[in-house]
């Protein structure tokens, strides 16, 4: 699962780095998805749009929050 979750955050790509960062620039962020999914029987789209938002701490960075709902959503799916 942690190659999918991969994908989806680095296409994403919250804070614009991918361009010029590691491949691995979001690899702490995606494997705290990761446990909490594993963590978590049941989860939901609100449940891992929090998830999201408190991992990209998006009071901050504001311009990437409409994002979290469809990058939520594609978690979701993952292994539907």
């Amino acid at each position: 699962m942690n190659r999918k979750i991969k994908i989806i955050i680095d296409t994403w790509d919250p804070y614009d780095l991918m361009a010029f960062a590691p491949k691995d620039e979001y690899s702490c962020e995606v494997k705290e998805i990761e446990e909490y999914i594993k963590n978590h029987k049941e989860i939901n789209l609100e449940s891992v749009e929090e998830l999201i938002n408190t991992i990209f701490d998006f009071d901050i960075i504001d311009n990437k929050n409409k994002d979290i709902n469809k990058v939520a959503r594609e978690i979701c799916k993952i292994d539907e």
